[in-house]
C-alpha cells in the first residue's frame, strides 16, 4: 500500500480544498487529468499542474508568481 499524502486541490472557478491521496504518480495524473509539471514556490511547497493545460485549452484557473495556470492544481510539500 502506498504512503498517503495531504494535498490542497484547486479546480478552475473553485476554492482550494484538502484531500488525502496515495503518494503515487498515477494519482497526481488522475487529478490534473494528464501529464504533470511542477512549479516550486519560494518555500517548501510546490504546485503540480497539467503540463499541457494551455495546449489542451483547459479552463483558466489562477495566476501565481506571474505564472498563469489552466486546469486543476495541486499544492503539496516537497
Amino acid at each position: 500500500m502506498a504512503d498517503m499524502i495531504n494535498i490542497l486541490v484547486k479546480k478552475p472557478g473553485e476554492l482550494w480544498h484538502r484531500e488525502t491521496i496515495p503518494n503515487e504518480l498515477s494519482e497526481f495524473q488522475r487529478i490534473v487529468e494528464g501529464y504533470i509539471e511542477t512549479y516550486y514556490l519560494g518555500d517548501d511547497h510546490l504546485i503540480v499542474c497539467n503540463e499541457e493545460g494551455w495546449l489542451n485549452n483547459l479552463p483558466y484557473n489562477c495566476e501565481m508568481d506571474e505564472t498563469q495556470f489552466c486546469g486543476t492544481l495541486i499544492m503539496c510539500k516537497q
